[in-house]
């Protein structure tokens, strides 16, 4: 069966089909934002929630020694994970991010049928937070150094595949600048810009201002 891919409407949280469009606009709240835009914000929200939660929790498991995993996240525990980054980002209070993240389960859930993973939303964004503020800096050593082992690995992987894409010969010197630049990007970690969140759970927050003032 062919994997539907969604996208997740960073104002409102709802989840639709992905058509492929330069411009993606919610049917439900309208908001409306660049393709580019929303692929920055949806690549740095994947790469915090595999190594700040996904790969946290997997070595924090104490799995054998000299085991490589290669894990993925799927979407409700990505779209989480980027509700977690909006938060900071994108300035909005930890209960919105938490009603924002709630929201996103339940509406992929409504979205892919079938098993979908159990997870603790406070923890999910707990985790994803602290690895874009901090890394894993607070992490144990053991920890950190699985972590960043796998992050170097595959990024390392990922730049050799841009190169053999492009027809380039390996020299040492090929190899040299892959290791550095894994490097680099593990220690910069740049994230998307504030202006990437703007309207970053907009509508979540008009809902709750409602209701509050309907009490």
């Amino acid at each position: 069966m062919t994997r539907v891919k969604l996208i997740l409407c960073i104002a409102c949280a709802n989840v639709v089909r992905d058509r492929g469009k330069s411009v993606l606009v919610c049917p439900e709240c309208h908001f409306r934002i660049g393709r580019a835009r929303y692929e920055r914000i949806r690549s740095y929200a994947e790469t915090a929630t595999r190594f700040g939660y996904a790969y946290r929790r997997h070595f924090e498991s104490r799995p054998p020694k000299n085991v490589h995993p290669s894990i993925s996240v799927d979407d409700a525990l990505l779209f989480a994970g980027l509700a977690a980054v909006g938060g900071i980002i994108g300035n909005a209070s930890y209960d919105v991010v938490k009603a924002f993240a709630r929201r996103v389960f339940l509406n992929v859930a409504a979205k892919i049928k079938g098993d979908q993973r159990d997870y603790e939303v406070e923890e999910v964004v707990e985790y994803v937070q602290e690895y874009h503020t901090h890394g894993v800096s607070n992490l144990s050593l053991r920890v950190r150094t699985g972590i960043r082992e796998e992050f170097l690995t595959e990024y390392e992987a990922q730049f050799y595949l841009r190169i053999k894409r492009r027809g380039a010969r390996f020299t040492g010197a090929t190899l040299r600048r892959g290791r550095e630049e894994a490097q680099r990007a593990w220690i910069e970690r740049p994230p998307p810009p504030p202006a990437d969140f703007a309207g970053f759970a907009s509508a979540v927050r008009r809902r709750r201002r409602a209701r509050n003032a309907r009490k």
